[in-house]
């Protein structure tokens, strides 16, 4: 809208130039384009006379001109959003996420017993949504970088804090992440299935 609004502001006043300055012929195609031939000092005098002179468009279309970026950038921004799928406060919290990989406290297990442990403990607290895809791996931060402590205790599934540094070898459940690609987005569902998710349902 911001953009139409420009043009339409830029499409009026061109109308006042060319009636100003060369005109129009009898049958109302003009005569020539008001700008051939001039040089960029006449050609921005020119824009200015006519503001000045209907300054309720000219602001107008000036402000309209100096805000279409705007929108378009939040737009930009917001179709980003949704081929990456999430939300602008889901976007902050990938960002703490890529801050903690890079200090080295983050871990993941795809182990399919920790899973189902930690899957078990949840439906407890909240219900089952009705979501397409499920998670295959269960992601915890680490307070101090250690690995989490083995499976075989049952509160290490539920996000349990790290040991106290006497196991040193990497359990086969845990590995550290190295990168956010390694973690999976279990809202990212597609672009257009992302899209089609945020359209109301009639």
């Amino acid at each position: 809208m911001l953009s139409y609004g420009a043009y339409l502001a830029f499409d009026i006043l061109t109308i006042s130039l060319q009636k100003a300055s060369v005109g129009y012929s009898s049958d109302g195609t003009p005569k020539r384009r008001w700008s051939t031939g001039i040089g960029w000092t006449q050609f921005f005098n020119a824009w200015s006379w006519a503001i000045a002179e209907d300054v309720r468009i000219g602001a107008v279309g000036l402000l309209a001109l100096l805000t279409a970026p705007l929108g378009w950038g939040l737009f930009s921004y917001h179709i980003y959003l949704i081929w990456a799928g999430m939300t602008t406060n889901e976007s902050s919290k990938w960002a703490e996420w890529k801050d903690d990989i890079a200090d080295g406290l983050v871990y993941r297990s795809n182990n399919d017993a920790m899973l189902t442990m930690q899957r078990t403990h949840q439906d407890n607290i909240e219900p089952m949504l009705d979501w397409p895809v499920r998670s295959k791996q269960l992601v915890v931060r680490s307070d101090n970088g250690q690995m989490p402590k083995p499976s075989r205790k049952n509160n290490s599934a539920r996000g349990s804090p790290p040991n106290d540094g006497n196991d040193a070898q990497e359990t086969p459940e845990w590995e550290r992440v190295q990168g956010l690609h390694e973690i999976e987005n279990l809202y990212d569902l597609g672009f257009w299935d992302n899209l089609w998710d945020i359209v109301p349902s009639k």
